[in-house]
């Protein structure tokens, strides 16, 4: 699947070492949301299409849509939004389950239930069992070796930031917000936190082409440690809602809630990118800051044996963590197969005209 630059695409869940992390509550705002539609249904029973037909609909009708995937099948998708996180339509069905809040008001349930042929699926009961347990076995032995991995770049990180100077990151960060951010606001911006990177059926994957999409100017911090780019970003973040930008935050799924990996101020079409070893940006640049600035690198170089040896160590395991995934994947494709026999798709592009018939009449 190739995938258009000039469109927005992230994750909203990822397996990271702390287990699945969920954020999907960022794209639902009870405030500035006017639809948000909740699908409900088995593995292979029509979701992600009639998502893609909800995207495609909303591209028709001048709304910018944001793609959200599945990291367990980036084919897939997990939640599209649209005219500004306005309109939502997401799969609320676990790993990531959501239940209404405000059913009715603005939230719809989209139910799938009613069109499989649940006799026959009763039928192979045993055999779908069987399936989902490897499935979740697979999941489990990721995030086993995710854990193993973060341990370890956890200890590079804090080498790291031993031999960081954190006064010389904030006068550049200040330097950077004064120039870019503008004056503090009277009152502060609104964060949306996402991920932009996870791993994947297809391994280490991440939606570079985002970037493209949402950055006229762009600064990319070159750190393979991930020490300074995250006290950078850090405040980086701080001063841009200070200043009464609205931001998107997408952290490391290795560290999903402590180390910023990318941030964006897409009102100033302004961001800011880090670049390393395991995700290397590839695209052009405005900027590039290199992290060794920041710090005593006579002093940390001492440790380049061990760093080196923790970094390659860490890469085997984030390997096998992706060829888990990779077996999830297929393991998740042969329970699909069942649903697939078993559902009445016909029903399902019918309430998929509901939706797009509601969305167009929200205009």
């Amino acid at each position: 699947m190739t995938y258009d630059h000039s469109q927005m695409h992230f994750f909203l869940g990822a397996n990271t070492p702390q287990g699945f992390v969920s954020r999907f509550g960022q794209i639902i705002d009870p405030v500035r949301c006017k639809r948000c539609y909740i699908i409900k249904g088995g593995p292979g029973s029509g979701k992600s299409t009639l998502m893609k037909g909800f995207a495609d609909e909303a591209e028709k009708l001048g709304m910018r849509p944001i793609y959200f995937h599945c990291s367990s099948d980036v084919a897939s998708l997990d939640a599209v939004s649209a005219d500004g996180d306005r309109y939502v339509i997401l799969d609320g069905t676990p790993p990531h389950a959501v239940e209404p809040g405000c059913p009715g008001a603005f939230e719809t349930l989209v139910p799938l239930g009613d069109c499989w042929n649940e006799e026959a699926l009763q039928k192979d009961r045993s055999a779908i069992l069987e399936l989902m347990n490897r499935n979740r076995l697979m999941h489990a032995q990721c995030r086993m070796y995710l854990s193993a991995a973060g341990s370890l770049l956890g200890e590079v990180s804090g080498m790291a930031r031993d031999y960081v100077f954190p006064e010389k990151v904030a006068r550049f960060a200040s330097a950077v917000a004064s120039r870019e951010f503008g004056r503090r606001a009277p009152a502060p911006g609104n964060e949306r936190v996402y991920f932009l990177s996870a791993v994947t059926d297809r391994g280490l994957f991440s939606f570079n082409g985002t970037i493209e999409a949402m950055c006229d100017k762009l600064y990319v911090i070159d750190d393979d440690c991930g020490a300074a780019s995250a006290m950078l970003l850090a405040l980086l973040r701080s001063f841009a809602l200070e200043s009464g930008r609205d931001i998107i935050s997408c952290y490391c799924p290795m560290s999903p809630y402590e180390k910023l990996e990318h941030l964006f101020i897409p009102e100033l079409r302004l961001g800011f990118t880090t670049s390393n070893k395991r995700h290397p940006y590839p695209g052009e640049l405005f900027r590039t800051i290199h992290a060794r600035r920041f710090m005593d690198t006579d002093g940390f170089d001492a440790h380049k044996l061990r760093v080196r040896f923790t970094m390659r160590a860490a890469s085997e395991l984030l390997g096998e963590a992706a060829s888990c995934m990779a077996q999830a994947k297929k393991i998740h494709d042969e329970i699909e197969k069942y649903y697939i026999a078993s559902m009445d798709f016909e029903k399902v592009r019918e309430k998929g005209l509901e939706v797009v018939s509601s969305l167009k009449q929200g205009q």
